[in-house]
């Protein structure tokens, strides 16, 4: 399947959305069952797993997603050297102004271009030097008047974010959205205690939990246009990275066990096979972003575990070979499930 055709898919259930809120349209359980039933089959099917990457539409798509990336960091660079290289020539009244009207007039950009560009790539690109913008304000904006960091600018970021993410469609803005809301949970869990907040980050267990949650919440969004597959890419990934720290370093732990070795050891076990279920119900359910870190978090972890057992007494040479033979094999096994996945279907 084309990614145009996914796109339109997409695309008729974000106007049908639309349409219902709007009072315009009423359709009844069982026609909007079949609806979604058809294209789930359409997006389940063998055709479906194999792009054209040789077709114009595909190769534009992926290469206006990367300009997407390279713009908006782009710009983000330009608007921080830009305050850093006129800053102290300002007044204290030109240095708020430079900090707090271009988060504003960026958000309106990012409205007007929504409305002129349907693929909204351009839109995403001034939505994200938006939310930088305003991340940048409250850095600058506490640095002169010299308030102590707070955990809680990282969920008006990622209220921001989420503003311009639900109002236009963005799935670029709503990574930021879901990174800084996610983050302040996080955060969250040195409440109660003797430390700082900022020592919440030492210890992982919260962030494999707020992963956790997000991904419950995609299994509660119905239909494509709802960021169904957004949150739970940034919920695995979040799990994955979590696991992964985990297995390796005992101190990141919350577990009262006097034995690093014995800490590790655990989360190496339950890394091992949240990893492969990852992969085995992304595969079930046709959804790439778990399957995709899944496979990923699965590769990281068996590199891990081979230089541990085998880095010290093998010849470097013949390590890597190991790493290469094991990477084959793991590229044929998913291969034979993803085409056992198909016959069945």
């Amino acid at each position: 399947m084309s990614e145009t055709r996914r796109e339109e898919i997409g695309g008729f259930h974000n106007e049908l959305a639309r349409l219902e809120a709007a009072g315009v349209i009423s359709l009844d359980s069982t026609t909007r069952e079949r609806i979604r039933d058809h294209h789930e089959s359409v997006l389940r099917s063998p055709a479906s797993e194999t792009r054209d990457a040789g077709s114009d539409a595909a190769r534009l798509s992926a290469g206006m997603r990367i300009a997407t990336v390279l713009g908006a960091v782009a710009l983000s660079a330009a608007y921080a050297l830009l305050i850093d290289s006129v800053w102290t020539d300002l007044s204290l009244m030109l240095q708020l102004a430079l900090v707090s009207i271009p988060p504003v007039v960026l958000a309106w950009g990012t409205g007007y271009a929504a409305r002129r560009e349907p693929s909204l790539y351009i839109a995403s690109i001034i939505a994200t030097v938006a939310i930088i913008a305003f991340a940048v304000d409250l850095i600058v904006i506490g640095s002169i008047f010299d308030l102590s960091p707070s955990r809680h600018a990282f969920l008006a970021v990622g209220a921001v974010a989420m503003a311009l993410a639900y109002g236009y469609r963005l799935e670029f803005a709503l990574a930021f959205g879901i990174a800084g809301i996610g983050i302040w949970l996080w955060s969250l869990t040195s409440i109660g205690g003797d430390f700082r907040w900022t020592a919440s980050f030492e210890h992982l267990e919260p962030l494999a939990l707020i992963g956790g949650l997000a991904m419950l919440v995609a299994s509660r969004l119905p239909g494509p246009a709802s960021f169904a597959n957004e949150y739970r890419g940034m919920g695995a990934m979040a799990v994955a990275g979590a696991l992964l720290i985990l297995g390796q370093t005992a101190r990141a732990s919350l577990l009262p066990l006097d034995s690093a070795g014995l800490v590790e050891g655990i989360y190496q076990i339950v890394g091992a096979i949240g990893f492969c279920a990852m992969i085995v119900i992304g595969l079930k359910r046709n959804w790439p972003e778990l399957t995709r870190t899944g496979v990923g978090a699965l590769l990281i972890f068996l590199f891990l575990r081979l230089v541990d057992w085998f880095w010290a007494w093998l010849p470097k040479w013949l390590f890597f070979l190991v790493v290469g033979l094991a990477a084959i094999g793991a590229i044929i096994m998913l291969r034979r499930a993803r085409t056992a996945r198909m016959e069945v279907a």
